[in-house]
């Protein structure tokens, strides 16, 4: 059996099944679903880490050697609650930059827990260990302010690409090991109590699944910091209980039932299209029949073909706008027929003629009146 009780194992797969269930769109977002599947995955995860923390199941004193194989992957609680809670409640309403503000700090707070709790076990690279302490060492005087994260990022864009293709190659190589692992045990994911693969083998797949979340965490990390400065510069949205709107709506209304404005000319929708003299007030606009409008209305917005393609051709061909003849086929010549004297005799006749011609008539013999 596992060192945790049954209640922590069912209760953290079942919330990581549902996170999956929220991620792949599989339920409606503004359905009574969803919304009723974030809050009870949201109670699942809140719940595990209590009990983990209550099991007592890490130890800041230990090293990774001393985690049970079976209580690594409770290492990722707060990467899944992080996740979760960057995902926007159903019920969240219009856009308020403070409360927006607040929840992304929550997250911001479960990706540092998940982080510092992989650092303090020696489970983090020792670039993303010191990159994790810059960022943790930017806060000011206020414990409670958050980290600059912004430092994570490379000084130019030269760095930041580099950093991001060291991390593709760094994520991809561990999940060509997870991948790896899976195939090889099929039946054996998620479940430490199959005796047919090395304890020591699933360990490592364990802390490779990990290092992928922390490669994750740093990326939202790093999107989080900059949600946050737009989110402290949008002002608040504004008070519907101290709108004076509809007290000039009224007035407005008023205004122009007494035929008062404050513009110098009428609005030209109220004056009619044409006097009593027959003479036009406004423009209009002209239009066949109603069929026309809403063709109009429904149509693609552009002109289309009003023949095909052969037409076109057909139609072309007509008018003589098509020469046909040429190419490979006209250039071919007749074929010579060995056998055919005549056209042999012709053509010798047509060379002698030709060499007379040139003895007669040699090169440059032509017009010298004007030589110098």
């Amino acid at each position: 059996m596992s060192d945790q009780p049954v209640s922590l194992k069912s209760q953290f797969d079942k919330a990581v099944k549902q996170q999956q269930q929220l991620e792949s769109g599989k339920i409606p977002f503004r359905s009574d679903d969803y919304s009723k599947t974030y809050k009870e995955t949201l109670a699942l995860f809140n719940s595990c880490r209590k009990l983990a923390d209550r099991l007592g199941l890490f130890s800041r004193n230990e090293s990774a050697e001393d985690i049970s194989t079976s209580s690594i992957r409770y290492l990722s609680i707060d990467y899944h609650l992080a996740a979760l809670l960057a995902r926007p409640p159903p019920d969240e309403g219009p856009l308020d930059p403070s409360r927006r503000l607040s929840a992304v700090k929550s997250v911001i707070q479960s990706h540092i827990a998940f982080l510092t709790q992989l650092d303090a076990y020696k489970i983090l690279l020792k670039s993303y260990s010191s990159k994790l302490q810059d960022a943790l060492q930017s806060r000011e005087n206020d414990a409670d302010s958050l980290p600059d994260f912004r430092l994570l990022e490379g000084k130019d864009a030269v760095d930041r690409r580099a950093q991001k293709i060291e991390m593709f190659k760094l994520e991809k190589s561990l999940e060509q090991k997870i991948a790896a692992f899976n195939k090889a045990h099929p039946a054996s994911e998620n479940d430490t109590e199959d005796s047919s693969f090395d304890d020591e083998t699933y360990r490592q797949v364990q802390f490779a699944q990990l290092g992928i979340y922390a490669l994750k965490s740093f990326t939202a990390l790093q999107n989080l910091a900059m949600e946050v400065e737009l989110l402290r510069t949008m002002p608040p949205p504004p008070d519907p209980s101290t709108n004076p709107r509809p007290h000039s709506d009224d007035r407005e209304a008023s205004r122009s039932n007494t035929g008062y404005t404050t513009r110098l000319e009428q609005p030209v929708h109220q004056q009619p299209l044409l006097t009593k003299s027959g003479k036009v007030n406004r423009p209009f606009t002209i239009v066949s029949t109603r069929d026309q409008i809403a063709k109009n209305a429904f149509g693609t917005g552009q002109t289309l073909p009003t023949m095909s393609v052969e037409e076109y051709l057909e139609e072309e061909m007509k008018r003589g706008g098509i020469i046909e003849g040429g190419g490979e086929q006209s250039a071919k010549q007749e074929s010579e027929d060995e056998d055919d004297m005549e056209a042999q005799d012709r053509k010798t006749l047509k060379a002698r003629e030709w060499d007379e011609f040139t003895e007669a008539n040699p090169k440059g013999s032509g017009n010298t009146i004007n030589r110098g």
